[in-house]
């Protein structure tokens, strides 16, 4: 069966942050010639793949992030589309957040399954900073920056979250120490 050239490519697109600060995983990616540029976690999606499916292979091939080593948060509303080199692409995003008992060191491009991607690297960077880097992408920078102001009021909030989170047990930590620190000058056995 021949392929319709005019239907546009299916893609998926990841964004994974970490809840204590933000920052998000990029890969770069080496070309041909030796020159270096920045991406997010992306690709295509085969035909007997659905999209979230999609999303948890890319992160795995070009991040060696496991499925298990994170959560999946929400997909973008919208199908984002551009143009590129291969031709007309429609990209689902999705956003994922780092488990707790997950180091940012599990991203790496040494434990990648697609070893054929010329992937030199896997960093993490606050969002402002891939903004940046994003805002270079010429022909997809509108559809990157669509997504990443929509994703960044969700990273926000769920770093507000963590923060709170850990706020709350460092007062309970703080709490329980003062009443030990109490019954020991009270003379009480703790």
């Amino acid at each position: 069966m021949a392929k319709d050239a005019a239907k546009p490519r299916p893609t998926v697109g990841i964004v994974v942050f970490d809840p204590t600060n933000g920052d998000v995983l990029y890969i770069t990616k080496e070309t041909y010639s030796g020159a270096r540029y920045h991406e997010l976690p992306q690709g295509g999606i085969e035909h007997w793949q659905k999209p979230l499916g999609a999303a948890y292979a890319e992160l795995r091939q070009e991040t060696g992030l496991k499925p298990e080593e994170v959560t999946f948060v929400t997909r973008h509303q919208k199908i984002l589309s551009y143009t590129n080199h291969i031709g007309e692409l429609e990209m689902r995003w999705f956003l994922f957040q780092l488990n707790a008992d997950t180091p940012r060191s599990a991203a790496s491009a040494e434990r990648r399954t697609d070893k054929k991607e010329n992937i030199v690297d896997v960093q993490w960077a606050s969002l402002k900073s891939i903004q940046q880097i994003v805002d270079m992408f010429g022909l997809k920078s509108p559809a990157y920056m669509e997504m990443v102001s929509d994703f960044s009021k969700l990273i926000n909030a769920k770093v507000a979250e963590h923060t709170a989170a850990s706020r709350t047990v460092a007062d309970q930590m703080e709490a329980m120490w003062e009443k030990h620190e109490q019954q020991k000058m009270a003379g009480s056995n703790f």
